[in-house]
């Protein structure tokens, strides 16, 4: 073999000893790694198995405690709601015998105690409320409802529920409701009507003097659009305090709770609410200065036609001229809605205002000497900030014994102190509601000045309301345990004119049920023996008259939920303790026409 081809030989053996080395050096490093891969795995392996170990551990950990967390919560809910069922059970009863003493003939301090009973038995009611409320909000509980409402005359109810507050601190309240404001709409009255009291009764607890402003008014680029604001001149907040009060259990700052009370949730409620209907609680304050609170709602109408509020179409009456009116009171504020909203209805052909006595005068003198005489002139009673109607009754009998040419003088007066002098020929309850005022002025106009007043007067009890017996020859089953509660239903139905059985259970009520004629049962729910829910049932289920008879629910448990049961039972109503008197005569004549 030449040298040349052994030279080869050794070249080949010499690059196949490479890769024979390089190849064991390959295999040695994957089976180091191999092993070294092994090993990561069955660690991850095991790791893996801890952890779904802890996961499995932390997961039932979890739901023990989730458990635990909806039965405490569901523990707390029920303690909540039997409290609320026992506070509002002999509220019912303490609320109903104020409203029928307050009808009683009473001299200015047993109208004050009472007074102060009332509002003593509505604060402690709110509170309820309140604390019911924060916990259902934790829970997220809180359904909104989308019935069918009057707003103006939530707006006037809620003005009317705050003013005997108002009027003791000799504060003026004042409503500015647009008459644009439609009348039916959809929504949750009851959410905003807690709204609006939270905000009104904040507004007095913070005002000393001055006035507060509750306005109501439709955004003029979103009919649906309800933009509502409470103005007051009271002690106003800094930004700081602005930030906090919104928070539960928070008030502006610690002293608050010393000097004005409260338990801090109201606004706190308010917000959520707010939130809920689509709107937002919107702060502008000063210190010193006062406060606006203020918040848009939507609420859909509950007519496709939108309608104004009622009694506000001036219409088909014969004013020939336009007339004229005079406003007399010392509140600009109060001077100047009033002629807004009267403007509004494009009645009068002109509204002058005048602040004092002497400037009233001046006025008239002056509109005659130029032929333009007053047809009406409306007078704040109580006109100087005088504690009675002395400076009021003096102008006005000063007017008529000057034989001016004013054929009505009106008297704007506190709901609770109707008692005008005979130097006026008819009394407007403060705050002024533009539809009662409008029918009023209406009523005047078409009828002449000989009958309005004595038309648009029905006969009034002592407290200024009206004695009216709508249920004549109706008959009633009342059922309560509650021997209070049928003591104070059986005066609220008698004095309406109704026929009154009363039983205290289901069973006793589907005994008489079958035995006597009713036009309509009011039935509590919660009660022994036989509750409402199932009475309800039974009864209906007897078939015949009975098949159909209207049963309404009575009850302190005020949920959605309890509505529908009580809805799914049968009945035609729900009415939440304490019932208030105007609440369930309204149902009652929604039930029971006029015309039986």
């Amino acid at each position: 073999m030449s040298e040349q081809h052994q030279e080869e030989l050794r070249r080949l053996r010499r690059r196949y000893e490479r890769e024979q080395a390089a190849r064991e050096q390959a295999e040695a490093l994957l089976e180091s790694k191999s092993r070294e891969l092994y090993v990561a795995n069955q660690e991850l392996t095991s790791l893996t198995e801890d952890l779904e170990a802890q996961v499995q551990q932390r997961t039932s950990e979890l739901k023990v405690a989730r458990d635990q967390a909806i039965a405490h919560s569901e523990t707390k809910t029920l303690f909540l709601a039997h409290m609320s069922h026992e506070i509002r059970t002999p509220m019912n009863a303490l609320l109903g015998f104020i409203s029928l003493l307050s009808d009683e003939r009473l001299d200015k301090r047993q109208r004050r105690l009472l007074d102060t009973a009332r509002t003593s038995g509505e604060l402690l009611l709110t509170i309820i409320n309140d604390i019911l409320d924060v916990s259902k909000i934790e829970t997220g509980e809180i359904e909104l409802e989308a019935i069918p409402f009057d707003l103006t005359e939530l707006l006037a109810n809620s003005a009317d529920g705050i003013q005997m507050l108002a009027q003791q601190k000799g504060v003026e309240l004042i409503v500015a409701a647009s008459p644009s404001l439609p009348r039916l709409v959809v929504g949750d009255p009851t959410r905003l009507r807690q709204v609006l009291n939270n905000l009104l009764s904040n507004a007095v607890k913070f005002t000393e003097v001055g006035e507060i402003v509750l306005k109501a008014e439709r955004d003029q680029s979103d009919a649906e659009a309800i933009t509502i604001a409470v103005t007051d001149t009271g002690v106003g907040l800094t930004s700081d305090q602005i930030d906090r009060i919104f928070l539960p259990f928070s008030q502006a700052d610690n002293s608050i709770t010393r000097k004005f009370g409260g338990t801090g949730l109201g606004l706190s409620i308010c917000k959520h609410f707010a939130v809920a209907m689509g709107g937002e609680i919107r702060v502008q304050s000063e210190p010193g200065q006062g406060s606006t609170f203020s918040f848009t709602v939507r609420l859909p109408f509950a007519d496709p036609r939108p309608k104004i509020a009622e009694g506000l179409d001036i219409q088909g009456v014969e004013s020939g001229v336009p007339k004229s009116l005079l406003i007399v009171d010392d509140n600009v504020t109060a001077a100047t809605v009033l002629r807004e909203q009267l403007q509004s209805l494009d009645y009068f052909g002109s509204i002058i205002c005048a602040y004092d006595a002497e400037e009233a005068e001046a006025a008239l003198t002056r509109l005659e000497s130029d032929g333009e005489p007053v047809d009406l002139i409306i007078i704040d009673q109580f006109l100087d900030g005088q504690a009675d109607d002395r400076t009021a009754s003096r102008l006005a009998n000063n007017l008529k014994k000057q034989g001016r040419s004013v054929p009505q003088i009106w008297a704007l007066t506190s709901m609770h102190r109707q008692n005008a002098a005979e130097a006026f020929d008819h009394v407007i309850a403060k705050p002024v509601h533009l539809p009662e005022l409008s029918a009023a002025i209406r009523h005047l106009f078409s009828v002449g000045v000989a009958t309005a007043v004595q038309q648009a007067e029905p006969e009034m009890a002592p407290s200024g309301r009206k004695l009216q017996r709508p249920f004549d020859g109706r008959c009633v089953l009342l059922v309560d345990d509650n021997a209070a509660n049928r003591e104070i239903g059986m005066e609220f139905l008698r004095l309406a004119g109704f026929s009154v059985d009363t039983c205290s259970n289901g069973l006793e009520a589907l005994a008489l049920a079958e035995v006597n004629t009713y036009d309509v049962i009011l039935m509590d729910v919660q009660m022994p023996v036989m509750d409402g829910l199932t009475a309800s049932r039974q009864i209906h289920a007897r078939g015949g008259r009975l098949a159909t008879i209207p049963i309404i629910a009575m009850t302190a448990y005020a949920e959605i939920g309890d509505i529908q049961k009580s809805l799914a039972a049968g009945m035609v109503a729900h009415l939440t303790k304490p019932i208030r008197r105007d609440e369930l005569f309204k149902v009652l004549e929604e039930l029971l026409p006029a015309e039986y």
